[in-house]
């Protein structure tokens, strides 16, 4: 019986890892379209802060080195 709830909390922390949402980055971008995509298509969590710790980053102009 033991076994079966060490095997349950063994999946559900799997799914949380597999849950967790990409942050992409939106600080530069002026469409519309580019948010409404990664966050009602792909799902992601959005943020506008440069500072933050971003999974992926989507820029409408060139991209400086500092940022890579």
């Amino acid at each position: 019986m033991s076994e079966d709830l060490n095997n349950t909390d063994a999946k559900k922390k799997r799914k949380n890892k597999l849950k967790k949402k990409l942050l992409m980055n939106t600080a530069q971008t002026k469409y519309m379209v580019v948010r409404y995509v990664g966050k009602k298509v792909y799902r992601m969590k959005l943020t506008r802060c440069d500072e933050e710790d971003w999974d992926v980053c989507w820029q409408d102009g060139a991209v400086s080195c500092e940022q890579l």
